[in-house]
């Protein structure tokens, strides 16, 4: 991490929106289909500690990796 000095232009960074779970799964339960949404929302929920909110891409990638995992 650099840290500007007093004298030195700083570059704005851009904010991130934050989902919560529960707004991603309401959104996107058709796309991915519901059981496989109640799946993925059950193992965020209880994942220690809890994945409750995190930006709308990275829910996508993470409910991609999931469908991929194998069924036990």
């Amino acid at each position: 991490m650099t840290v500007a000095k007093s004298n030195e232009p700083v570059e704005a960074t851009q904010e991130v929106a934050y989902i919560p779970l529960y707004r991603f799964a309401q959104d996107f339960a058709k796309k991915y289909g519901v059981e496989m949404m109640g799946g993925f929302y059950h193992t965020q929920e209880t994942a220690k500690p809890p994945h409750l909110a995190d930006t709308e891409d990275n829910w996508h990638k993470l409910i991609q990796a999931y469908a991929k995992k194998e069924v036990r």
